[in-house]
């Protein structure tokens, strides 16, 4: 899959939180040490995340997000709401 298929997919909500950290990261070929220590983080915690077991904050959501030119918003589900 090229880049931009996996950037439409994520933006489509196709894959977890996690699951597209990591193949973000895979798509540009940087093992998690790197990219770890480029957000400043830990391995270990960057694994957990890309693993779904991380609770990440938003901070270290926007900087994992904004290396790819991503950012955290809130989107309305197609669902229905819970209502008062």
């Amino acid at each position: 899959m090229n880049r931009n298929d996996l950037f439409n997919d994520i933006e489509r909500g196709q894959y977890s939180i996690g699951k597209s950290i990591y193949m973000m990261r895979r798509s540009v070929k940087v093992n998690r040490i790197d990219f770890a220590k480029k957000i400043g983080i830990s391995k270990r915690t960057l694994e957990e995340i890309e693993q779904g077991r991380g609770n990440p904050t938003l901070k270290t959501l926007e900087k994992i997000l904004s290396v790819f030119n991503f950012e955290v918003t809130l989107r309305r589900r197609n669902s229905d709401s819970i209502s008062g």
